[in-house]
C-alpha cells in the first residue's frame, strides 16, 4: 500500500496478526499497515541531531528499517544469552543480512491499523526506544503489529546513536530520541495517530532513556505518558576507569586525551571506529555510555535529581528474575558452580570479591562482606534444602542492584505524580522446555523464572505473528502464555489511551503494584 505525507510518498507491507488475537471485547485488527525506513533526522558526527525533512522518491518502506553503526561480538554475547534476544540467532542472522547499516541518517518504523484513512478517531500513539545497554540492538528487531491489534494504537519503533557515536562526549543518543519525538508530534497524525496522546516506552536501555526524558526540559510537552520496563539510570553514575580509558586509547588509536579521542572520532570510517571499540577491554565500555550533564540535556546530573521534570502517569516495573542468564555468560568462569548451585562459601567469596574493589581497608571489607551476606540471606533467604539456593540467592541480589532503581525512583516519586508499578513472574515454556522452543534459544537457567528481556515476547505479541517467525518452526505457546500477552498488551495500551493500567496507583503507604503470572 502507498501513502501520501506531508513529507513525502512511502510504500508499506500488511502483517497478518493470528486469528487466537481475537476477544469479545474492543476493536482488534487482524491486518496491520507496517512502513519501515521513515527518515527522520540527519546525524553530524559527535554533535545533535538535524531534521531530516522532506523526501523526493517514493520510500519502499516494506524492507526493514536500517540500524545504526554496531560491534557485532556484543550481538555474539547477547546471543549467548538465548532469551534476551527472544528470536533464534538464525531468525537473527536473516534479519541482519536484511538489514543495511546507515551512519548519516536515522530512521524510524510506524504500525497502525489497516483502516487508519477512513478511522473516524486519531489512535493514541506508543513509541518505543529499544534496549541493549546503549551498545547494540535496533528498532528492526521489534515488530508491534500484535500490539497494534490488541490495543488499537499507533506504535513507532525509533532508532538512535550507539556507543562512541551516541555517547562520546554528549548524550547524542538521547537528543536523537528527542529528534524522533519531535518527528512524531509533527508527523503521526499523517499514519492515523493522535500527536496530542503519546506515550514512549522501553526495555532495559530503553528504560534508561524514558526516565531521561522524564528528567529533561528538553523531552517536555512530546509525551505525555512513560513506562519503563527493567531499567534505571542510576547504574550509569559515573565511572573511575576513564584514565585507563585514555591509556588505552593512546595505544590503539593514537591519541593521549579525551578531546583527541574525540577528534579522532570524528574523522576516522565507521569500520575504524569500531574495529577499535571492539578491542576495549571490558568494563572500560562504560565510559561511552555514562550519561553527561554538560551538554545541555539535563540541568544537572540525572542521577542527582530527586524529581522528575515531567510530571505524567509513569507505569514501571522488573522482571522476577533480572540476570540469570546474563551471570552464566559473564560469570560462569569466575564463579565455578554457577548453575550447579552455588556453595555458602562461594556466596560470601563473592560478596568480599565485590566489596574489596570498593573499600581498601581490611577490617572494614571484612564487616561489611559480613553484614552483607547475612542480610542476604535474611531477604532472599527460601529453600535452603534446593541445591540452587545460593545460587538464586546471588542472582536476586544481583537483579535488585542493577534493576531496583527503577522502582525506587517510582516510589519516591509516587506523591508528585500517577506511578503504578508491577513484577513479572512468569516462567516462559520456550526459554526451557525442548517441546516448545523450536529453534529459538534455550539455555535459561533453572532458577531463572522471569529472565531480564522475558516481559517482550508478552509486550509485543509473539505468540501472534507467525509470519514474522517463518524460521522458528517448532516453537509453541502454552494456552496461559497466550492468554498473558494479551492480557500485558490490553494493559499497556489502555495506561496508553487513559494514564490507567487498571489497577490502584502506588503509595508508601500501601506499596500496592501487580504481579504477572
Amino acid at each position: 500500500m502507498e501513502l501520501q505525507t506531508k513529507l513525502g510518498k512511502i510504500r508499506g507491507r500488511l502483517w497478518n496478526v493470528s486469528e487466537e488475537i481475537k476477544s469479545k471485547d474492543g476493536e482488534q485488527h487482524l491486518e496491520v499497515a507496517n512502513f519501515n525506513k521513515i527518515p527522520f533526522a540527519r546525524t553530524p558526527r559527535l554533535s545533535k541531531p538535524v531534521s531530516f525533512g522532506k523526501w523526493e522518491d517514493t520510500i519502499d518502506g516494506t524492507g526493514n528499517t536500517p540500524m545504526v553503526p554496531q560491534n557485532d561480538g556484543f550481538m555474539e554475547k547477547l546471543h549467548l544469552m538465548e532469551g534476551q534476544t527472544f528470536i533464534s540467532k538464525a531468525m537473527f542472522e536473516k534479519l541482519n543480512a536484511e538489514t543495511k547499516t546507515d551512519d548519516e541518517v536515522l530512521h524510524l518504523s510506524v504500525y497502525t491499523p489497516s483502516n487508519f484513512k477512513s478511522a473516524s478517531k486519531k489512535k493514541p500513539v506508543m513509541v518505543f526506544i529499544h534496549g541493549g545497554g546503549f551498545l547494540f540492538g535496533g528498532a528492526y528487531m521489534y515488530n508491534a503489529a500484535p500490539l497494534v491489534a490488541v490495543g488499537d494504537c499507533v506504535v513507532v519503533t525509533i532508532s538512535y546513536r550507539l556507543n562512541m557515536l551516541g555517547f562520546l562526549g554528549g548524550n547524542w543518543g538521547l537528543w536523537d530520541q528527542v529528534e524522533a519525538l519531535k518527528w512524531v508530534k509533527a508527523n503521526i497524525g499523517d499514519y492515523g495517530g493522535d500527536r496530542d496522546n503519546v506515550t514512549i516506552f522501553g526495555e532495559s536501555a530503553g528504560s534508561w532513556s524514558v526516565e531521561c526524558h522524564l528528567l529533561s526540559e528538553r523531552s517536555t510537552g512530546l509525551f505525555h505518558r512513560a513506562i519503563c520496563q527493567s531499567g534505571s539510570i542510576q547504574i550509569l553514575k559515573p565511572k573511575p576507569e576513564l584514565p585507563a580509558m585514555i591509556k588505552f586509547a593512546q595505544e590503539h588509536f593514537e591519541v593521549n586525551e579525551f578531546d583527541c579521542l574525540k577528534a579522532k572520532v570524528k574523522k576516522a570510517s565507521v569500520n575504524e571506529i569500531l574495529e577499535f571499540y571492539g578491542k576495549v577491554p571490558k568494563g572500560m565500555e562504560e565510559c561511552f555510555r555514562t550519561l553527561s550533564g554538560d551538554d545541555g540535556f539535563f540541568s544537572t546530573a540525572p542521577w542527582q535529581m530527586k524529581e522528575f521534570v515531567n510530571k505524567v502517569p509513569v507505569l514501571a516495573g522488573k522482571n522476577q528474575s533480572e540476570c540469570g542468564a546474563m551471570l552464566l555468560v559473564f560469570l560462569e568462569e569466575m564463579m565455578p558452580g554457577l548453575s550447579t548451585g552455588l556453595t555458602k562459601e562461594a556466596l560470601k567469596g563473592a560478596i568480599q570479591f565485590g566489596v574489596a574493589k570498593l573499600v581498601q581497608d581490611e577490617a572494614k571489607a571484612a564487616e561489611i562482606t559480613e553484614k552483607t551476606f547475612h542480610a542476604w540471606l535474611s531477604i532472599y533467604m527460601e529453600d535452603k534444602k534446593d541445591p540452587m539456593t545460593y545460587t538464586r540467592i546471588f542472582a536476586q541480589s544481583m537483579a535488585d542492584q542493577f534493576f531496583y532503581g527503577v522502582v525506587d525512583r517510582m516510589e519516591n516519586n509516587s506523591e508528585l505524580q500517577d506511578m503504578f508499578l508491577y513484577e513479572f513472574d512468569s516462567r516462559t515454556e520456550m526459554f526451557h522446555d525442548t517441546e516448545f522452543h523450536g529453534s529459538s534459544p534455550n539455555i535459561r537457567p533453572e532458577f531463572c523464572r522471569t529472565d531480564h528481556g522475558d516481559d517482550l515476547v508478552y509486550t509485543f505479541g509473539y505468540p501472534f505473528l507467525a509470519d514474522f517467525f517463518t524460521l522458528m518452526d517448532g516453537q509453541r505457546w502454552t494456552e496461559q502464555e497466550i492468554a498473558l500477552s494479551k492480557r500485558v498488551m490490553k494493559i499497556w495500551s489502555q495506561f496508553a489511551l487513559t494514564g490507567s493500567p487498571g489497577w490502584n496507583k502506588y503509595d508508601k503507604a500501601t506499596k500496592l503494584f501487580n504481579v504477572f503470572n
